[in-house]
């Protein structure tokens, strides 16, 4: 029998991941859209747990979220759980500028994925590192 699973996701690059993923486990993935508030916090975790929370309140059956969030550490952490909007507030540039007296130029992607069943939170993470360049990038993406 084939498990179901709700990705609260409007992300459909995002779903369709989750489903080629889950596809060899035999579970199913249903995509839910629900009208979740994002609290306002520094920290990721925190963001992705009250986001799986609200929507189990909504639902009542297993689910989860998914969210990802920059971290650079000679920033002080900066900018965590705001990187969404550093698109509209930055330009490569901006960036570089921020950055062009760091000897340490690490950034960490974090991808934080909550699980909720029968209100039990679960939590589950993954780093990927990598260096910010001194100069901007002149190839394509």
């Amino acid at each position: 029998m084939k498990k179901t699973i709700n990705y609260i996701t409007e992300n459909k690059n995002k779903l369709e991941s989750a489903k080629s993923f889950f596809e060899k486990y035999n579970i199913e993935i249903k995509q839910k859209v629900l009208p979740i508030y994002e609290i306002q916090s520094a920290d990721g975790i925190e963001i992705a747990t009250s986001k799986a929370q609200q929507a189990w309140e909504i639902i009542k059956e297993p689910l989860f979220i998914s969210d990802s969030f920059w971290t650079i550490p000679s920033l002080n952490g900066f900018p965590g759980a705001y990187m969404k909007y550093m698109n509209d507030w930055f330009s490569p540039e901006d960036f570089l500028n921020l950055m062009k007296d760091k000897k340490d130029r690490t950034i960490i992607l974090r991808n934080t994925i909550v699980y909720i069943d029968k209100n039990n939170p679960h939590i589950f993470t993954n780093d990927y590192y990598g260096k910010i360049l001194t100069e901007k990038y002149k190839g394509n993406y």
